[in-house]
C-alpha cells in the first residue's frame, strides 16, 4: 500500500517520481536509495563529460598532424627557407660573434657593450625556433606514411630540440652563458636522432628523394663533430671546424626544403591514401 510520493530531482535535470510505505525504516531504505542514484547519476554524467571532452582533444591533436601532404611540403619547405635566411645574420654574425664556446669570461667580454646585438640576436632566434616548431608538425604530416610511430618520434625530437634552446636562450638573456652552452649541448641530444630519423624515413618512403635522405643522415654527423668537439679541440680550432661542418648540415636541411616547395604537388600525387 502507499502512504507517500518522494520527488527527486537529478543535476541533469531529470525529475521522478519515488513511491514508498509510511513506515520509518522503508521509508529510511528509500531515501538512502535515492542518495545512491543521485550521486550514480552524477558520475555517469561526469564520466560522459569527460569522454566528450577527450574526445574533443583527440580530434584536435589529430587535425595537428593532419595537413595535406603538398600543404605540409610546402610548409615546411618555406619555413627551412626562412630559417636559413635568419640563421645566416643570427648565428654567423649574432651569436657565434659574441659567445665564445668553453670560454665564460670571453663571453661576457665580448658582449660587453654589444648588449643590443645580443638580445636582437635571441629576438631573432626564438623566431627560428617557431619555424622550428613548424617543421617539426609539418614533417610528421609528411613521413607517418612511410612509418607513423617512427614519424611521430622525430616531431617530438625537434619539438623537445626547441624546447632545451629556448630555456639555453632564456639563460643567455640573463647571460648565463654557462647555462646556454650546456643547453644548446643538450638540443643537439635531441636533434641529432632527429636528423638521421628523417634521413631514414626520407630513404625508406616512396615519395621522396632517397639522395636528400642520405644526405640529412651524414648531416647528423656534423652535429655530432660540434657537440663533442667543444671538449676536446682549442677554441680557436673548434671555431674552424665548427664553421666547416655546419656547412653540410646547412646544406642538407636546405636542399630538402627546397625539394619540399619544388615538388609539393607530385609528392601529395605520390602517396596513396
Amino acid at each position: 500500500m502507499v502512504y507517500g510520493v518522494l520527488p527527486v530531482s537529478f543535476a541533469s535535470g531529470e525529475h521522478y517520481l519515488i513511491l514508498f510505505s509510511s513506515h520509518k525504516q522503508y521509508e529510511t531504505e528509500l531515501v538512502s536509495m535515492v542518495k545512491y542514484m543521485e550521486t550514480t547519476h552524477q558520475d555517469s554524467h561526469d564520466f560522459l563529460h569527460s569522454q566528450q571532452t577527450q574526445s574533443m582533444t583527440n580530434k584536435r591533436l589529430a587535425s595537428i598532424g593532419n595537413i595535406a601532404p603538398e600543404r605540409a611540403s610546402r610548409m615546411v619547405g618555406l619555413s627551412w627557407v626562412l630559417m636559413f635566411i635568419l640563421a645566416i645574420p643570427t648565428v654567423l654574425f649574432g651569436l657565434e660573434q659574441l659567445v665564445v664556446k668553453g670560454d665564460p669570461t670571453a663571453s661576457l667580454e665580448n658582449i660587453s657593450g654589444h648588449e643590443l646585438l645580443l638580445y636582437l640576436s635571441i629576438a631573432s632566434y626564438f623566431v627560428i625556433l617557431s619555424l622550428d616548431a613548424t617543421i617539426a608538425i609539418g614533417l610528421y604530416s609528411i613521413l607517418k606514411y612511410t612509418n607513423k610511430k617512427i614519424a611521430l618520434l622525430q616531431s617530438m625530437l625537434r619539438l623537445a630540440f626547441v624546447l632545451t634552446t629556448t630555456i639555453s636562450l632564456i639563460g643567455l638573456a640573463f647571460l648565463q652563458i654557462s647555462f646556454y652552452s650546456t643547453g644548446v649541448l643538450v638540443g643537439y641530444l635531441f636533434l641529432i636522432p632527429h636528423l638521421c630519423l628523417v634521413g631514414y624515413l626520407t630513404i625508406r618512403s616512396w615519395y621522396l628523394s632517397k639522395a636528400l635522405g642520405v644526405f640529412m643522415v651524414l648531416a647528423s654527423f656534423s652535429y655530432v663533430i660540434t657537440m663533442f668537439g667543444v671538449y676536446f679541440l682549442s677554441t680557436s680550432l673548434y671555431t674552424t671546424l665548427y664553421s666547416i661542418a655546419m656547412i653540410p648540415a646547412s646544406l642538407a636541411e636546405i636542399s630538402l626544403g627546397i625539394y619540399l616547395i619544388i615538388r609539393a604537388r607530385t609528392i601529395d600525387e605520390r602517396i596513396d591514401y
